[in-house]
């Protein structure tokens, strides 16, 4: 998450309110989008993360593409663990 930050330059809020589907892998290069999720009833935490601005499309290169691929894959997937 915090190469994500570092390299595309989301605001903290907007990173912390990412789920998985939006990110695109299907597509080249690769891309994340940001969206604005006001009172989202799937978000269980007080005070929600929040997006100021309007959503918008960034796309990743193939290094941070594997990365963020091999989060959500491995890492986030055993969460539970």
């Amino acid at each position: 998450m915090l190469q994500l930050e570092f390299e595309l330059g989301p605001r903290g809020g907007e990173v912390l309110g990412l789920k998985t589907r939006d990110v695109d892998f299907s597509v080249e290069p690769a891309s994340l989008t940001i969206h604005r999720r006001h009172d989202d009833p799937e978000e269980p935490r007080t005070p929600a993360p929040a997006t100021k601005t309007f959503g918008r499309l960034l796309l990743l290169d193939t290094k941070l593409r594997d990365l963020l691929d091999e989060w959500i894959t491995r890492h986030r997937a055993n969460r539970q663990q």
